[in-house]
């Protein structure tokens, strides 16, 4: 990537406006992916994040993480 920066550094540095604390809206904000998918990741423990009430919270460090493994994924095939 340009300028050395990683994958994830370019999405946290991208998305400064969120907070720490991501919903699932946020997050499918973020990933350009539907509320389903990011609900079946975290299902899978794709993606890590933990019920709060009725809904989920994903810590933003947990998005960068996912989209790195992803994108090293992607450089080894």
């Amino acid at each position: 990537m340009n300028g050395g920066n990683t994958m994830g550094e370019h999405l946290s540095n991208s998305y400064d406006a969120y907070g720490d604390i991501l919903s699932v809206d946020d997050v499918s904000h973020l990933l350009g992916i539907s509320r389903q998918s990011v609900y079946s990741l975290l299902g899978e423990g794709k993606l890590k994040g933990f019920r709060l009430g009725r809904g989920y919270r994903i810590a933003k460090t947990s998005v960068v993480e996912f989209v790195e493994r992803c994108s090293r994924q992607l450089d080894n095939t």
